[in-house]
């Protein structure tokens, strides 16, 4: 490895909340349990055998101590590919927030389902084609987050979102996005949806911040209710409400539910 490489050092606890996890079977997909351990590479010659020992990664979202590198680097992506947007496309970014109403007694799992096939319909009807026509959309990326209440679980979704035309105004694209987002988590068998569901926002990167609302830090997200890194600290503490396994039961199933899901991925709009 190149030494000037900067290297992202793993934070303690982060390691301590994976190994926590992984030692209570919380975790207990393979190539998880043996992130962290060292490896040998063994090089022969003339001087016989040499082992040179280094850390194996799993580079799974369900690690805590590699999520947090994934984040990092899906944040700099992000970042390059909105400053280069803005200042040589000359376009604009808007933050989409997409959410939806439904009853305390909803599972997670059928709220998620009803959410991705609500996203995946409006993406492929007329409603989406048409703001894309109308604002010249050259891309766009989703961020899925889960957060908590006394209400229950609440997903949102925040659209990062590059526009070439920036004479479209806020409350058009709202309305439109409104119409079409509306119809089909009705269709979906959630609950009528309020204007107060929907927000239109322009935002621009900063030199911490890529512009998207969804670029958070594993410490950041762990600020926040109801997240994967506010659960997994929560079993690190001894939630006073809930007792471990009930925790852990709630990693469990938010791990399983993500599973598979793209994370990040910068949508190119080729056609208009």
């Amino acid at each position: 490895m190149d030494n000037k490489q900067k290297i992202q050092i793993p934070n303690p606890e982060d390691i301590l909340i994976r190994d926590l996890l992984i030692e209570n079977h919380i975790i207990d997909h393979p190539r998880v349990v043996r992130c962290g351990r060292t490896s040998n590479k063994v090089y022969e010659g003339s001087w016989g055998l040499k082992y040179n020992p280094y850390i194996t990664f799993c580079g799974s979202w369900e690690c805590r101590v590699c999520r947090s590198k994934l984040l990092e680097k899906q944040r700099k992506h992000h970042f390059s590919n909105n400053i280069e947007f803005i200042n040589f496309r000359k376009g604009k970014i808007l933050l989409l927030t997409l959410t939806i109403p439904h009853r305390i007694q909803d599972s997670f799992s059928f709220i998620y389902e009803g959410f991705k096939e609500s996203l995946k319909q409006m993406k492929g009807g007329w409603g989406w084609k048409k703001l894309r026509k109308i604002t010249s959309c050259e891309f766009h990326y989703d961020t899925l987050e889960l957060t908590h209440t006394d209400n229950g679980k609440h997903l949102h979704n925040h659209i990062t979102y590059g526009v070439l035309n920036p004479d479209v105004s806020n409350k058009t694209i709202k309305d439109i996005l409104f119409d079409t987002w509306s119809y089909y988590t009705s269709k979906m068998g959630f609950k009528k949806l309020s204007k107060k569901g929907i927000h239109v926002t322009e935002i621009s990167p900063n030199g911490s911040h890529s512009g998207s609302r969804g670029d958070k830090t594993v410490e950041e997200l762990t600020k926040e209710k109801g997240t994967l890194e506010w659960w997994e600290k929560e079993y690190l503490n001894t939630f006073p409400k809930k007792t471990s396994q009930e925790i852990g039961k709630e990693i469990m199933k938010i791990n399983r539910t993500f599973k598979g899901s793209r994370r990040g991925r910068i949508w190119i709009n080729r056609n208009q």
